[in-house]
C-alpha cells in the first residue's frame, strides 16, 4: 500500500478531508514524506501533516512490537575506533537500519562465524550509542530493522499504523475533541497489535535456541543476577 492510501486511510478515521486533489508533484513528494518540499509547493494542509508525523510513527509502532515482518539477523562488524565501552571487552557496529535489539547469540567457536547452527549461546550485552558492546568477541544480532519500503508492510502492521497515524495527526487536522480522538486511535492501534499475537505477526523470537520470555533483553550493564544462565561468568 503506497504512502499517499496509507495516509488517506488515517485521514478517514478522524472524518478529515481527504486528499484526492493533489497533483502529480505534491503527490511524490507526500510518498518520499518531503514536508519542506510539500510546504514549497503550498500543498494541502493534511498533506504536509501526514509527511511530518508518518516517519516517526512508523518506527514508534516498529519498536513497540517485534513484528516479524521487520525481523532481520546480522552479524556484526567488530569496531576498531572509537571503542571506549566501559565493562567490555568488544564492541560492534549495529545496523544501519537497526531500531531495537532483539537479542545477540554468540558462536561456539569465535573463530567461525559462518555456520548458523554455531549460534547457541545468548549473549549479554549492552546498546551504546550506535554500538552494541559485549564480551564475546563475534555476535549476531536479531534486530527489528527500519522498514521504509511500505509495499512491504505487513496488513496488520498498516492497519495498526494508519489508526496511530490517525491519532498523531488529529489535532492538526482539526478534528473536534483531538485529545479524545487521539487517545482513542492510540487505544485502537494497541487493539489491532494485540491481535497480530494471536494470529503470529508479531512473534517474540523464541523459536531459537532457547524459549526465552518476552524479547530475551539482556541489555545493560552486566551483574550476575541478570546474566543468561547459560552465559559462563566472565
Amino acid at each position: 500500500m503506497s504512502v499517499f492510501l496509507l495516509c488517506e486511510r488515517a485521514l478517514s478515521l478522524i472524518n478529515a478531508p481527504d486528499m484526492r486533489d493533489l497533483d502529480a508533484g505534491a503527490a511524490a513528494a507526500l510518498e518520499a514524506c518531503d514536508e519542506a518540499g510539500l510546504v514549497n509547493m503550498r500543498a494541502q494542509k493534511e498533506a504536509i501533516v501526514c509527511a511530518r508525523s508518518f516517519a516517526v510513527t512508523r518506527d514508534k509502532l516498529l519498536t513497540l512490537h517485534p513484528w516479524v515482518f521487520a525481523r532481520k539477523n546480522a552479524s556484526l562488524a567488530r569496531m576498531t575506533v572509537n571503542t571506549n565501552m566501559a565493562g567490555w571487552k568488544y564492541a560492534f557496529a549495529l545496523p544501519v537500519d537497526c531500531l531495537k535489539a532483539l537479542s545477540v547469540t554468540k558462536t561456539k567457536t569465535a573463530l567461525d562465524i559462518s555456520d548458523d547452527g554455531q549460534r547457541s549461546f545468548w549473549s549479554h550485552y549492552e546498546i551504546i550509542g550506535r554500538a552494541l558492546a559485549s564480551n564475546a568477541s563475534a555476535v549476531w544480532l536479531l534486530y527489528t530493522a527500519r522498514i521504509t519500503d511500505t509495499g512491504l508492510w505487513d496488513s496488520v502492521f498498516a492497519d495498526a499504523f494508519t489508526a496511530l497515524l490517525a491519532g498523531a495527526i488529529a489535532a492538526n487536522v482539526g478534528a473536534q475533541n483531538a485529545l479524545n480522538v487521539a487517545a482513542a486511535m492510540e487505544q485502537k492501534a494497541a487493539a489491532i497489535a494485540q491481535a497480530g499475537y494471536m494470529t503470529g505477526v508479531i512473534e517474540r523470537p523464541d523459536n531459537l535456541p532457547f524459549n526465552l520470555p518476552e524479547y530475551m533483553d539482556y541489555s545493560g550493564p552486566w551483574t550476575y543476577s541478570k546474566a543468561p544462565a547459560w552465559e559462563p561468568y566472565l
